[in-house]
């Protein structure tokens, strides 16, 4: 399995050495490539908050750096690990022009045959918000949100004592290489289900056609109403109708 671990850390430090630790767990428990992209080795510019990726394509934002090279880096993998430090109680600086400048993907997911996990390191407190946020961006770009681990560890020179915490980095890594394994985004949560059936009937509206968004819906066939989720999963009856009314409530709180 392929394995992209997106690192928000200005060095190798705690969330580096922490992520290094989870992928020698998960090669012992099978095949396993990974790669480290470093975000503070790529040109990523602040959002503009211009719209020009909803409205003409990402293609089309007017500011021409790294964030498409990334996204394809993600398409190439079977699983993401987003790992971020903690700075005042969120992620890092360069985590978060990520997440703003992948905007469009709240609108279009594309990742949802891809599974996530999160993880962040402070010295003292914030890793629940961090984690939060996270999990927010890469549930509204599609992923199968696997779990989180947020580890609390002292600011120390060079490597730090990961001993205490061999257990949870050990259960995070075996987490992840099943979920990856045994497909398990081909069953989707309940709050998946719902939200896209929130997603299909906001992008099914007629006074929308023409838009990227409405395009993209159509044209991959999720606009059908038959369409229970991105595509053809394992989930039992009950829990699609369950989504649908889930769905409906949320579409009338909004409305």
């Amino acid at each position: 399995m392929e394995i992209l671990i997106i690192l928000g850390a200005r060095k190798n430090g705690n969330t580096y050495h922490t992520s290094f630790a989870m992928i020698q767990a998960m090669k012992k428990l099978g095949q396993v490539n990974a790669e480290f992209l470093f975000l503070r080795d790529y040109n990523l510019k602040f959002c503009l908050g211009c719209r020009t990726c909803f409205d003409e394509g990402e293609s089309s934002c007017p500011r021409k750096d790294d964030v498409l090279s990334i996204v394809e880096n993600i398409k190439r993998a079977d699983g993401v690990i987003f790992a971020s430090p903690v700075y005042i109680s969120d992620v890092s600086g360069e985590m978060k022009t990520l997440i703003d400048r992948m905007a469009h993907l709240t609108h279009r997911p594309a990742f949802f045959e891809k599974c996530s996990f999160i993880i962040t390191t402070a010295h003292s407190a914030g890793n629940k918000h961090a984690r939060d946020t996270l999990g927010a961006a890469t549930f509204a770009w599609g992923f199968h949100h696997v779990g989180s681990l947020g580890l609390k560890i002292p600011t120390v020179k060079g490597p730090p004592d990961l001993k205490k915490d061999h257990k949870q980095i050990k259960k995070a890594a075996k987490k992840l290489f099943t979920a990856i394994d045994r497909q398990q985004f081909r069953s989707p949560s309940l709050l998946s289900l719902a939200v896209f059936k929130v997603q299909q009937s906001a992008n099914s509206d007629p006074t929308d056609r023409g838009t990227l968004d409405y395009a993209y819906w159509a044209d991959s066939g999720f606009s059908n109403p038959k369409q229970k989720f991105f595509f053809d999963t394992n989930t039992n009856w009950m829990k699609k109708i369950l989504a649908s009314l889930m769905g409906r409530i949320i579409l009338n709180f909004y409305s």
